[in-house]
């Protein structure tokens, strides 16, 4: 099963809070070296930074209607579709066809060539 990226963000934020925690708890006790106290800050930044990373993560999946099966079967067939229409050429992949010009439709604008 594939791990969605909120899900994989969230357990490495976890795995940063433990560490996090054992960083603080070293660096709390009196033999504690200048190094400690380095380590502590540096892995209070990169916590820090992940923390942030999952919020944007949330708040841009916040809202968002997630696609309904039959929305993923039918992109699932125009793409099959696209595949085999392809074959055997070495064009990527694409379901999008161009539409026929209708009356109405506004033309490019000509180039002429400098002289």
């Amino acid at each position: 099963m594939k791990m969605g990226t909120y899900q994989r963000v969230h357990e490495e934020l976890q795995d940063k809070t433990e560490n996090l925690l054992s960083a603080q708890e070293v660096a709390a006790r009196p033999d504690a070296s200048e190094r400690d106290h380095s380590d502590l800050r540096m892995i209070e930044q990169d916590f820090q930074a992940h923390q942030k990373m999952a919020d944007r993560l949330a708040l841009r999946d916040e809202g968002k209607p997630k696609p309904s099966a039959s929305a993923i079967e039918k992109l699932e067939e125009r793409l099959d579709n696209a595949l085999i229409d392809s074959f055997p050429g070495s064009d990527p992949v694409s379901f999008i066809e161009p539409s026929l010009v209708k009356k109405g439709d506004q033309s490019l604008p000509s180039v002429a060539a400098r002289k």
